[in-house]
């Protein structure tokens, strides 16, 4: 895999923060990061005119406020590569829009963004922009540990599933205790066209085809000194397979693979995606080739 050079960490000024900035210095530390860039995009920096009236001497600019705010919770919480060169960025505009805009710019390999652990549903700005950033996106739920000893990759049939699984390898061998469990959920055939005996032919034929898949996957990805466990499940929404076995295996990160083969495929996480990002308390890494979709994210910010 390529190493993530460039980070971008996206701060909402609450407390939630205190999370994200610290799980972007592990993973800063893990990926050896060059740049880790702290961003906050607000729609609007002005101060209401009243307001300033009342308070001429306590109110500055509000851009630089913004700034020494993110630049003492990253003194306080961040512990990154020692090497790692800090930038503290705000801008003005849509959250989504601004982000993305950074992340082009300067050529960003991975955005990281938190989310409240009581959010469920989809169309907040982590979905959003894990769906159309132009590389990888991870995910940090409010509470996250910054510890990745555990890590569940989620592999189909694509030819994305071996950047997300060697992936999570790379990040799992830099931990503490690396293991790797490689799931893939399959939906079988449809229960209600069962005629027992086609419907277990069928099942039994679609089971040894994942497994011959997923052990030519695992043989082919060096596993850096990482345990690589294969699980298979049946599961009409696949999202609820790899939530409830993230749960089972007591998994610290979970790792999926941007699917489709065309750019705009690859720039539009599928649905299950999605719906595992809305839906788990897990950090949750999207993996996706850094420039994935550039054309339509230039036609997106008209660029």
């Amino acid at each position: 895999m390529y190493r993530f050079k460039r980070l971008l960490v996206g701060l909402v000024g609450t407390d939630r923060d205190a999370t994200t900035v610290q799980y972007a210095g592990m993973v800063s530390r893990m990926v050896r990061s060059e740049r880790t860039h702290f961003a906050h995009v607000a729609r609007r920096l002005d101060v209401p005119r009243d307001i300033r009236r009342k308070y001429p001497e306590l109110i500055g600019p509000v851009d630089d406020y913004l700034r020494d705010r993110m630049s003492v919770t990253a003194t306080a919480r961040f512990s990154g590569h020692p090497d790692t060169r800090m930038t503290f960025d705000v801008l003005k505009g849509a959250p989504l829009t601004g982000m993305m805009r950074l992340a082009r710019q300067a050529e960003i390999d991975l955005v990281l963004v938190g989310k409240a652990k009581a959010h469920q549903g989809s169309g907040v700005l982590p979905e959003k922009l894990a769906r159309k950033a132009p590389c990888s996106s991870l995910i940090v739920p409010e509470g996250s540990e910054p510890d990745i000893r555990r890590v569940l990759v989620a592999v189909d049939l694509s030819e994305f599933a071996a950047d997300a699984l060697q992936v999570a390898i790379a990040l799992a061998s830099a931990g503490s205790s690396p293991e790797v469990i490689c799931l893939h959920v399959y939906e079988g055939p449809a229960r209600r066209l069962q005629l027992a005996n086609t419907y277990q032919h069928i099942a039994a034929e679609l089971r040894d085809q994942t497994r011959r898949y997923c052990g030519r996957l695992v043989e082919k990805c060096d596993g850096n000194g990482c345990s690589v466990r294969r699980r298979f499940l049946d599961a009409a929404k696949p999202w609820e397979g790899i939530a409830e076995v993230a749960d089972e295996e007591r998994a610290d990160l979970i790792v999926v693979g941007t699917p489709g083969k065309t750019a705009a495929a690859a720039l539009l996480l599928g649905s299950v995606t999605e719906r595992l990002i809305a839906a788990t308390t897990i950090p949750l890494l999207a993996v996706k080739r850094k420039g994935t979709g550039l054309r339509l994210l230039d036609a997106i910010l008209g660029t």
